[in-house]
């Protein structure tokens, strides 16, 4: 299957993106309306450096977001942008629609670490 990746580690507004050949592996897409000043700094607390640890790829259609790393200058996301490297913390400026993209097994892992720590309903 080949996607549009862009080159790593920044966002698809770094540079011209770059084909890739994603290997074959289940992936997870989800489409989230996330509201204005939305933040996972609770859920990533548990992770180290305080941020999520998955990758995520997709495209904002509408609204605004900042997204801090631990190890490089942080990112505001408009639409027409996105890819998120792993060691992130997303903030919602405005009322934000993306399709977001995940490996579905990196994804599992990391919703059954929050599960275990009791921040997501079982």
């Amino acid at each position: 299957m080949d996607f549009l990746f862009p080159d790593f580690p920044r966002s698809g507004r770094a540079g011209a993106p770059s084909r890739a050949t994603a290997p074959p592996r289940p992936l997870r897409n989800t489409y989230p309306s996330q509201g204005a000043r939305e933040k996972a700094d609770r859920l990533v607390a548990i992770f180290p450096g305080a941020a999520c640890p998955v990758a995520h790829w997709g495209y904002v259609y509408s609204g605004k977001a900042r997204v801090e790393y631990v190890n490089q200058p942080e990112e505001i996301f408009n639409a027409g942008d996105f890819f998120v490297p792993p060691g992130h913390r997303p903030y919602m400026l405005e009322d934000t629609e993306l399709l977001r993209i995940t490996d579905k097994d990196e994804f599992g892992a990391f919703m059954k670490q929050l599960g275990d720590a009791g921040l997501t309903p079982r």
